[in-house]
């Protein structure tokens, strides 16, 4: 589990701050953050209906430029997280699998 001196609550997950990272996009000149939160587990709702349960990061927030590589670490693996309208966390992306 990841922790850090954040503070607050995610908008996203709802889940207190100092359990995820927020690191800057790799881009040269790009100033905008990646939000991961490390959990054990996470239950998400599918677009297409259904759920499934995601082990590991998750990005509650990527660049939305350049995708979800920090200057510190590559989180294209994680799957890309948002809230939806009715309040329910949402997959919007799947993490890429390392080859």
């Amino acid at each position: 589990m990841r922790t850090s001196s954040l503070k607050g609550v995610c908008l996203v997950c709802d889940h207190f701050m100092t359990n995820h990272t927020r690191a800057t996009c790799i881009a040269r000149g790009c100033k905008e953050k990646i939000v991961v939160y490390g959990v054990t587990s996470h239950y998400l709702l599918l677009p297409e209906g259904g759920s499934c349960n995601r082990n590991g990061d998750v990005v509650c927030q990527q660049c939305p430029y350049h995708g979800r590589v920090s200057r510190i670490e590559d989180f294209t693996q994680s799957p890309v997280v948002a809230k939806g309208e009715d309040g329910n966390l949402y997959l919007v992306e799947e993490g890429v699998e390392k080859k």
